[in-house]
């Protein structure tokens, strides 16, 4: 049994790179929604043609620079944050 329920939302960091792209279609594809960060607008409308099938499914968040404090896409259930000199925490649910 998977840790997270499908139909669940699951947050992609960087959604159009090369593995990211792979990782997004694998979880639409099993019934997961997905909200994917970008760093720009133009990022977002290659990935928006090859997944419109799932419409509502996958949303798309514009975080132009992952390194500032509070660019966490609202609407996560945790946030990583691997940035250099900066120590992993764990942030509760923001609505």
């Amino acid at each position: 049994m998977p840790v997270v329920a499908p139909g669940s939302k699951v947050l992609v960091t960087g959604a159009n790179g090369f593995a990211a792209i792979h990782i997004v279609d694998v979880l639409l594809k099993k019934g997961y929604s997905v909200r994917a960060t970008i760093r720009s607008e133009s990022k977002g409308t290659h990935l928006k043609k090859i997944f419109e099938k799932y419409g509502d499914k996958l949303e798309f968040v514009i975080v132009p620079d992952v390194a500032k404090v509070g660019s966490s896409p609202v609407g996560s259930d945790i946030e990583l944050t691997g940035v250099p000199g900066r120590r992993f925490r764990r942030r509760s649910r923001r609505t």
